[in-house]
């Protein structure tokens, strides 16, 4: 129902800082959250939004629609709710920018705007899936570092945010926060050693698989398990037809 209100809402007396702000709280989606999705810096979305800052360039409106645009698709189906699409309603947002109370633009110049931006939007987003193509076996090996809200990883040397891979290897202790005294010796200890000193919450094998064990349960319980790892992952990168439905919503008021 709230997407709903929102596509009947006339936004029109309402400055562009005032839209990007009511549009982040929204979706909960935080300004360094927005900055890292736009590349517009934190500095200059605070400035926008507490009007310390003109109407800006139509480059910053580009990059901010953007990364608005990637927050729904990365965190919403691609039905909103009843009959309202991602693209109907990121085009939506993109006419409220353009038509903003302090907007400089005139209705003549949004179907040019609206052109100029799919080229802006394809271009960024190729760029994006380009880079995530040249490591696509770091990607399927896990060997990434993700912020959260974005969408280009970070190579790092292992999986360290792969949990399967953290329980199941065995060169690395594994620890579980400080509040917790995994061994119990060292209790009745005189003198103890370096490792019981310093290393007295790590984890024993018999530890590992049982939580490993519970996260699988509770996975299976929830998700749909692929088998054929490998080929689900590289039959599903298909570059060309990736966003192929964003063409439509240009056309949406043809």
């Amino acid at each position: 129902m709230e997407f709903i209100n929102y596509m009947n809402e006339d936004r029109t007396n309402l400055k562009f800082g005032e839209i990007v702000k009511e549009e982040r709280n929204r979706h909960s989606l935080s300004v360094r959250e927005l900055s890292e999705l736009s590349g517009v810096s934190t500095a200059y979305i605070s400035k926008i939004e507490n009007n310390k800052r003109a109407y800006p360039s139509k480059e910053t409106i580009f990059n901010i629609s953007f990364g608005f645009d990637e927050f729904l698709i990365e965190n919403y189906d691609f039905i909103l709710y009843d009959d309202i699409t991602i693209d109907f309603y990121s085009y939506k947002l993109f006419l409220d920018f353009l038509k903003a109370k302090d907007s400089n633009f005139l209705e003549s110049d949004i179907s040019k705007l609206t052109n100029e931006y799919l080229s802006h939007y394809i271009k960024r987003f190729g760029n994006s899936v380009k880079k995530n193509n040249e490591i696509t076996q770091e990607i399927f090996n896990n060997e990434i570092e993700l912020e959260k809200g974005n969408s280009e990883g970070k190579v790092i040397d292992k999986p360290n945010y792969d949990l399967e891979w953290l329980l199941s290897q065995k060169q690395f202790e594994v620890f579980y926060g400080r509040s917790f005294l995994t061994k119990p010796e060292i209790l009745n200890n005189q003198k103890l050693t370096p490792k019981l000193m310093y290393y007295y919450n790590s984890l024993d094998e018999s530890d590992l698989i049982t939580i490993k064990k519970l996260i699988e349960a509770y996975l299976e319980s929830k998700y749909e398990k692929i088998n054929n790892k490998k080929d689900f992952f590289y039959n599903s990168i298909d570059i060309d037809n990736q966003h192929e439905n964003k063409l439509d919503w240009y056309f949406l008021d043809k």
